[in-house]
């Protein structure tokens, strides 16, 4: 990625009181890993936003690994889907990473994949927690633009936390497992998603 021993942190969610986030890589000694050379953030301040933990993938075609996460303020519509353009310069950069905000598109965690049914692109599933949805968003991995999205569920999910691809029955069948997190527990649940035929455009079954 960079030549060297780094760790991403993207930062600011959860802490109470805690709201201006960014990301941050921590530069690790290359002879000592318990001790750290530098950390550099590589995101401009946005007021009042936390960001979440992402995805690295060349979404420009350059031969550099991009940042691909998801930022929110804790308002229903504002959260972002977001990608940081990797510059030449890599960390050494004097200037934050460009960014490129596909949307308001996800607040909280994401599950990146790459499909059979979509060459040349990144899948990115979206649990959407201040949104209560569960969605999908093709990006181009030639520009890094957004091609399409859709809704799968904003109806049953509530407050979606989190979402990974898995094969539960180990027979070749995708499914989207996604959990929620509600005050209630009689709400709160863990759920499986079956991948049907046409992802972007028929329903799925929960």
């Amino acid at each position: 990625m960079f030549g060297e021993r780094a760790i991403v942190v993207p930062d600011g969610f959860l802490v109470p009181g805690h709201k201006n986030g960014g990301v941050y890589v921590v530069r690790i000694d290359g002879d000592d890993l318990t001790k750290t050379v530098e950390t550099v953030n590589i995101t401009a301040p946005k007021k009042d936003y936390f960001y979440h933990m992402g995805y690295w993938v060349d979404l420009n075609g350059d031969g550099r690994k991009d940042f691909i996460t998801a930022r929110s303020n804790a308002v229903a519509g504002q959260g972002e889907l977001l990608w940081l353009e990797h510059p030449e310069s890599g960390l050494d950069s004097p200037d934050p990473w460009t960014e490129h905000v596909l949307g308001n598109i996800a607040d909280v965690s994401i599950e990146v994949q790459e499909l059979s049914e979509y060459k040349g692109e990144i899948i990115v599933f979206a649990a959407q927690f201040f949104d209560e949805a569960l969605s999908m968003h093709r990006v181009s991995k030639k520009d890094g633009s957004l091609i399409q999205s859709k809704t799968i569920d904003d109806t049953d999910i509530l407050s979606a936390y989190n979402v990974a691809m898995v094969d539960l029955n180990n027979d070749g069948k995708r499914q989207l497992l996604v959990n929620n997190h509600e005050q209630k527990d009689a709400l709160n649940g863990i759920w499986a998603y079956e991948f049907p035929s046409d992802p972007m455009n028929d329903d799925w079954t929960r």
